[in-house]
């Protein structure tokens, strides 16, 4: 297992990335950004999480971190989509740190599981398999999703420099203007989501209650024609709340503030 991999997220950058892909010319790109299996054929990122975690029941608050730092291998098989993808984490180190002391769970058991799935062009992934995630790490970290969550969504259609696109479900991206690192011309996106849900939650032995749910999100991505997504990060909040009722004695609200950025790593580091 290697170590020291939150140090080889902050220093992985842009431009040395860029640099040693092949090929510097720009590839002329018709129609929307698209995954191909060529591009993450054999790729490596470097994940950085972090989470804040406030709960508050009554008048009873609680305030806790969560901290993330990964390194994910990525391979994807087949000719056209949906791609077969299977990703693992090569590096990864959690923890989590909160009014009851701080905990840091071992995570070899997780490390080189495999996460496998299908990988649609736009970047959505449906998970068939994932690995066994033990009790340690799930009080830190919920990772079943991980995978399906970490590469960049792509917009359904060709946008050129600063125009925008939105559907009816929240979600929006806007092409921003390119920039250029070492020879390659590199497209810019930002993109944002926002949902608001009111569900009825049935749990095991218990009578249902009330869930309401706010979801904001925004980002950033830098996409490569040939190689696609070479770096990207996400911002986002999610509120829930569970209203007073008959069953719920005090209403319980909790806030959830995440960061996460990620960079592709040069071929061989």
């Amino acid at each position: 297992m290697r170590r020291g991999v939150g140090c080889r997220v902050a220093g992985c950058g842009v431009a040395a990335l860029v640099w040693a892909m092949p090929g510097a010319a720009w590839a002329a790109q018709d129609g929307p950004p698209r995954y191909a299996a060529a591009m993450l054929r054999t790729a490596a990122f470097d994940e950085q999480t972090r989470l804040t975690i406030r709960t508050q029941t009554g008048t009873a608050v609680r305030v806790e971190s969560v901290g993330r730092d990964a390194h994910w291998e990525i391979r994807l098989a087949g000719d056209s989509p949906p791609f077969a993808i299977e990703a693992w984490y090569e590096a990864l180190r959690l923890w989590r740190e909160g009014p009851g002391g701080r905990l840091v769970p071992d995570t070899d058991a997780l490390v080189g599981g495999r996460f496998l799935g299908l990988l649609a062009a736009d970047g959505v992934v449906t998970l068939t398999a994932r690995p066994f995630l033990p009790d340690e790490i799930a009080e830190v970290s919920d990772l079943r999703q991980a995978l399906a969550t970490l590469l960049p969504r792509l917009p359904p259609t060709a946008l050129a420099p600063g125009a925008r696109w939105a559907d009816t479900a929240g979600w929006t991206v806007a092409r921003l203007e390119d920039s250029v690192v070492t020879g390659h011309r590199l497209a810019r996106y930002r993109w944002s989501h926002h949902r608001a849900d009111t569900t009825r939650a049935v749990e095991a032995d218990t009578l249902p209650y009330t869930v309401r749910t706010v979801l904001r999100e925004q980002g950033q991505f830098a996409w490569h024609p040939t190689h696609g997504p070479v770096a990207w990060q996400r911002t986002s909040l999610v509120e829930l709340e569970i209203p007073a009722d008959s069953l719920v004695r005090r209403p319980v609200r909790t806030r959830v503030e995440e960061r996460v950025e990620v960079r592709r790593r040069a071929a061989g580091s």
